[in-house]
């Protein structure tokens, strides 16, 4: 019973010598920075240092400057292209440049203006994740999410409350590989596509399919797909060919996560452009294929260096399979 006593006490003791290294250490930083707060790791393995941060997404990435609306910051640390998990990271709203105002929080702490810097213990999904706020001044908003000398960005546009744009979408009878153009306030499929015709189908793929169909009955869509979303891209089976309006909101920067395999991608703006333009110092071989009744395509190759092929352009409201040999993020 001595013995047990004594190990407890020995035990009991360290920890108490750690939580005070902590705190001394926490207590140093918020006396340098006046503004720094870091979550603990909960007992999870830090696992290996990082030396890449991707910023995975921010969606949407554009907000109205309301006071109310919110984005999610998703990011990850990486080692050599692998995931490392449980690290903190630190999110940080950056003082220079900025014009719009938001305010920026984790699951752990309470809502932070400017300068400030909230930590994030990477998930057991393997990311980290951030919400911002909006406030009520319109602009361009940076926030860089970093772990000791490694780091990322992205940015967050504020546009002025009840700005809004129109896409008129061209639904053709048969098979359409579409994507939304906008950033939506509302992503259901229901307020997307509310004027379907019965039997249409809509698909999405993340490794496997997911599939939602139209019911005038219902009315609405059901099955396990709900939403859609800027930077994927669709499949939609339609029985009779109509227009679907799309009302949302200019997308800021992109960033999107490109894996190895193919990947279902959309292009999120209002305007034509080229793909040497739009995507640049990919892998030799990477290939794109749009599909107009039949397929249209592109080869990246860094001996030329560029794209070559029949497709020379992406378009609003067009999807596309993106054939990668490496993993990246496709920023545009």
């Amino acid at each position: 019973m001595k013995k047990r006593y004594e190990e407890a006490r020995a035990n009991m003791k360290g920890k108490m010598l750690n939580c005070l290294v902590v705190a001394v250490v926490l207590l140093a930083v918020s006396a340098l920075s006046g503004a720094v707060i870091c979550v603990q790791g909960n007992g999870h393995p830090s696992g290996p240092e990082p030396n890449k941060i991707d910023v995975i997404s921010v969606v949407p990435s554009s907000i109205p400057a309301d006071g109310a609306s919110v984005a999610t910051i998703k990011a990850r640390a990486m080692k050599d292209n692998v995931p490392s998990n449980s690290h903190t990271l630190i999110f940080k709203i950056m003082l220079e440049p900025r014009e719009g105002n938001v305010y920026l929080s984790t699951s752990d702490h309470d809502e932070h203006n400017y300068g400030k810097e909230v930590g994030n213990v990477t998930n057991d999904d393997g990311y980290a994740y951030a919400t911002l706020k909006a406030g009520e001044v319109a602009g361009d908003v940076e926030i860089e999410v970093y772990r000791d000398n490694v780091s990322d960005t992205v940015e967050v546009t504020l546009k002025e409350h009840g700005q809004t744009d129109l896409f008129n979408m061209s639904i053709a009878a048969g098979w359409n590989l579409i994507s939304i153009p906008l950033e939506l306030d509302n992503t259901s499929i229901d307020a997307v596509f509310p004027d379907a015709s019965d039997g249409d189908v809509l698909y999405a793929y993340e490794g496997g399919w997911i599939i939602a169909t139209y019911s005038s009955a219902l009315p609405g869509w059901y099955g396990d797909l709900a939403t859609v979303v800027p930077d994927k891209g669709y499949w939609y089976g339609a029985n009779a060919a109509y227009t679907a309006t799309i009302e949302g909101t200019k997308a800021g920067t992109r960033n999107v996560s490109i894996t190895p395999g193919w990947n279902l991608v959309g292009y999120t703006r209002l305007n034509e452009a080229g793909i040497d333009d739009l995507i640049q110092n990919v892998s030799d071989g990477d290939v794109l294929y749009a599909y107009e009744g039949g397929w249209i395509i592109a080869t990246y190759s860094s001996a030329l260096p560029g794209w070559y092929g029949d497709l020379t352009t992406m378009q609003p409201g067009k999807g596309y399979w993106y054939g990668a040999n490496k993993q990246f993020t496709w920023t545009y």
